[in-house]
């Protein structure tokens, strides 16, 4: 069963396809468990890389994405801080394959 989010209608689910699209940025860690070091900082991690102005952020997720290659959350987060900042090309080659944007 789908919850349903705070926000009415941010959550859909498409059983012929089989995926559920949700604003939720945590529906990912338990498939993919990340250490307690780096889960610490996902919160702040998944606002900063929507912030168009903090350059910095690219740099940051490169290296963490070095120290934690198995962390599909930090391709995404790159992903998005590509695409707020205008480089969509890159935003495209850089989200983790099995993601839906």
């Amino acid at each position: 069963m789908v919850s349903k989010s705070k926000i009415t209608g941010m959550n859909s689910e498409n059983p012929v396809a089989g995926f559920r699209i949700t604003p939720d940025p945590s529906f990912e860690y338990d498939q993919f468990p990340n250490p307690p070091e780096l889960r610490k900082q996902n919160e702040k991690l998944f606002a900063e890389c929507q912030d168009g102005k903090n350059i910095g952020i690219i740099d940051r997720l490169n290296d963490l994405i070095v120290k934690y290659p198995q962390s599909p959350q930090l391709k995404n987060f790159l992903s998005v801080a590509y695409s707020v900042q205008g480089n969509f090309d890159l935003s495209q080659f850089t989200s983790f394959p099995v993601e839906v944007f």
